[in-house]
């Protein structure tokens, strides 16, 4: 029951603590089209270090064309260059208005606070 949450979650975290770093390569690319410049940003795992003892971890951000995206698996982006040329299929315009984020509950709370404590 919640013994045994809590007991996992503290375990997890001690040898998550005292486990390697994990370890990313960023790719980043600019693009030109039609004046405006776009950006392509990817993240992918090389060692899952401290992440292979935790069951929920923020591990991959994608970014595509300026739009943030959280995602759990590796997003592979292909190799590039500064003379690569790419094609624009389609560009489309979406007007919207921004909305808030929704509330946090009191577990996603202790989450995002975990997120930003440093062990020294």
């Amino acid at each position: 029951g919640d013994d045994w949450s809590v007991y996992d979650y503290i375990a997890r975290h001690f040898l998550a603590s005292v486990s390697p770093d994990a370890i990313f390569e960023n790719t980043t690319a600019t693009f030109d089209i039609g004046g405006e410049k776009f950006f392509l940003r990817g993240k992918r795992m090389i060692n899952p270090g401290f992440t292979l003892v935790l069951r929920r971890s923020t591990t991959t951000t994608t970014t595509a064309l300026g739009e943030s995206d959280e995602d759990e698996n590796d997003t592979l982006l292909p190799s590039l260059d500064n003379i690569t040329v790419v094609v624009v299929v389609a560009v489309v315009v979406v007007e919207a208005e921004t909305t808030p984020p929704p509330y946090l509950s009191e577990a996603e709370l202790i989450g995002e606070m975990e997120k930003k404590t440093y062990w020294y």
